[in-house]
């Protein structure tokens, strides 16, 4: 009788252990589980993110071509402009004697949750002016002002980026007015769609 008892206190302990074990290994496998899903969603995210990025810096970069002279993907008014500006066609001049800018809207448009707006003045070449970015949709106007970048060719208007949720829904028309103690003028508009 004693053996059996004993018997059974060790098949006890064994199915214990092997249950201890088991529990072990079940623990084990669904932490590696948790931490192989949570890998997969911030890789996913990470993923995510990463196109936003080169999404973002591919309108950078094609912004900067066009800054720099690069006609490879610009726009074609902008093209015309600099054609005219640098045949040296007679300079105009308003009123009050300032010479009247030559003002084109470069790029306008949304991605993700940014309205990204960016021009230039064609014909005048200038530190400190202003470039004013007005948004309209009906009776409702935003406006946003930038300063105007001297280089070789024209003057830039510095970029704009604009979060999405300042706008509501439906089709904006942007325009672009430049100031300085030199010229003034203003761009045609430009029509965009937030959806």
């Amino acid at each position: 009788m004693p053996q059996k008892q004993t018997k059974k206190k060790n098949s006890r302990k064994n199915n214990s252990g092997v249950k201890l074990f088991l529990l072990v290994i079940f623990v084990a496998l669904l932490t590696f589980g948790i931490l192989s899903l949570m890998r997969y969603l911030s890789d996913e995210k990470r993923q995510i993110d990463d196109q936003k990025d080169k999404n973002t810096a591919s309108f950078y970069e094609e912004e900067n071509k066009s800054d720099k002279g690069d006609n490879s993907s610009s726009y074609d008014a902008k093209d015309e402009a600099e054609k005219d500006a640098e045949s040296n066609i007679d300079i105009q001049t308003n009123d009050n004697g300032k010479t009247v800018a030559n003002v084109i809207i470069s790029s306008v448009g949304v991605i993700d949750d940014k309205v990204i707006a960016s021009g230039m003045v064609s014909n005048v070449i200038e530190e400190g002016g202003n470039c004013i970015y007005a948004f309209t949709n009906g009776e409702e106007t935003i406006t946003e002002t930038t300063a105007g970048i001297a280089n070789a060719k024209n003057t830039v208007c510095g970029s704009i980026l604009l979060d999405k949720s300042r706008f509501k829904v439906g089709v904006w028309e942007v325009s672009l007015q430049y100031q300085s103690s030199k010229a003034d003028g203003q761009s045609e508009a430009h029509s965009f769609e937030i959806k």
